[in-house]
C-alpha cells in the first residue's frame, strides 16, 4: 500500500466553453468540480492503474465536506482529519 499526504488539499473547478471571442462576454457552459492536490492527485493515479492507496489530509468547513464526497464517489480510499 502506498500512502499520500496532502497538507494543502483544493477543491478544483474546470469550465468548458463554447468558444473564445475577443472583446466579448465569453460564457461558459459546464463547470467541473474534482478534489486537487499533489497527494490527492498521486493517489488517484495509482487507485486508476489498480494499485492500493490512501491519501491523507487535513480538510474544514463545506470545502472540505465536498471534498470528502467527491473522492467518496470516486471511490478512492482516504483519511481527511477534519
Amino acid at each position: 500500500m502506498i500512502a499520500t499526504i496532502t497538507l494543502n488539499p483544493s477543491l478544483d473547478e474546470h469550465i468548458g466553453v463554447n468558444g473564445l471571442v475577443v472583446d466579448e462576454a465569453n460564457r461558459w457552459i459546464r463547470l467541473k468540480r474534482y478534489a486537487g492536490g499533489k497527494g490527492i492527485d498521486v493517489s488517484r493515479a495509482i487507485h486508476e492503474m489498480g494499485g492500493v492507496t490512501t491519501a491523507y489530509g487535513f480538510i474544514g468547513g463545506p470545502e472540505g465536506r465536498a471534498l470528502e464526497i467527491l473522492l467518496d464517489e470516486e471511490g478512492a480510499q482516504f483519511r481527511l482529519v477534519f
